[in-house]
């Protein structure tokens, strides 16, 4: 009986095991078969990256301002001499050269004036060769003790006021001819001449109306505007000096223009002119461009 009962308490511990074990077996044959047989996870789709090598480039930095745009040059046309306006030589709103002659004012009393002082200087002259061969005369005469020191002295002052004359007369008829120049007004310079502000036959010059017509040079233009006291900090803590050159480096500040229709001019300008003071009313300073206008 003993027996029977320790070989069934042996069977009893194995069965135990056997079944543990079992128990192991099928959770690692699940576990498994649940890794096997699952499904495949969806694999990530990744961007599409585009690399390339850093490079350096220029980055412009500008503002926008309102401006003024005026003539280079802005001349007027004026009479420099009385006188009956005779001819005009141009076409009003054309293109003139410089020198070229506009108006013309009656000349006929100017070149009287010059034909008078040119005779007064050839008698001046006349009288001033006689003066001259007057002292040659009396130089030997006094040195032979056969005139006087007045005779001297008058001969020589004679000569010398003879002399002064000549000068004078010089000078009389250089004025005289640059009157008789004054009779034809050219242009100063080349440009677009604006209509006539006289009549042919109106008294012009001095005490007349002088203001004849105006000239203006348009191939370049000036653009005027104002920035800000922080633009000018800005741009020197950028090292950049408005309205002068910087000739080592390829750019300099330059300047484009919008106009009316919101379409920009296809030229630039550059800046020539930085007033060196602000404006204590308005914090701006003056700054002044240049742009051809062909």
């Amino acid at each position: 009986m003993h027996f029977g009962e320790a070989a069934g308490r042996r069977i009893r511990r194995f069965s135990r095991r056997t079944w543990i074990i079992i128990v192991i077996v099928a959770v690692v044959v699940a576990g498994g078969l649940y890794w096997l047989l699952k499904p495949a996870p969806p694999q990530p789709v990744y961007p599409i990256v585009e690399v390339e090598p850093v490079q350096t480039s220029d980055m412009e930095i500008y503002g926008d301002y309102v401006g003024r745009i005026r003539a280079q040059q802005f001349v007027e046309i004026r009479a420099r001499v009385e006188g009956f306006l005779e001819k005009m030589l141009f076409e009003e709103g054309t293109y003139v050269k410089k020198n070229q002659p506009l108006f013309i004012i009656d000349p006929k009393l100017y070149r009287a004036r010059v034909n008078k002082a040119r005779a007064q200087l050839n008698k001046d002259k006349a009288l001033e060769l006689k003066a001259e061969r007057d002292l040659n005369r009396i130089r030997p005469l006094y040195d032979n003790k056969a005139a006087s020191q007045l005779d001297l002295d008058n001969a020589i002052a004679a000569y010398e006021s003879a002399t002064a004359d000549v000068a004078m007369s010089e000078a009389d008829l250089t004025q005289a001819e640059t009157a008789l120049g004054y009779t034809t007004v050219s242009s100063p310079l080349s440009g677009y001449v604006s209509e006539r502000n006289v009549d042919i036959g109106t008294l012009v010059g001095p005490n007349g109306q002088s203001l004849l017509a105006t000239v203006v040079k348009s191939d370049t233009v000036l653009i005027d505007f104002s920035m800000t006291e922080i633009d000018y900090l800005r741009s020197k803590a950028r090292n950049v000096n408005f309205g002068q050159r910087d000739t080592t480096r390829k750019w300099n500040p330059y300047v484009t223009v919008r106009l009316a229709d919101n379409t920009e001019y296809p030229l630039r300008g550059s800046v020539d002119f930085a007033d060196p003071q602000v404006d204590p009313n308005t914090g701006t300073f003056s700054v002044r461009a240049e742009m051809p206008n062909p």
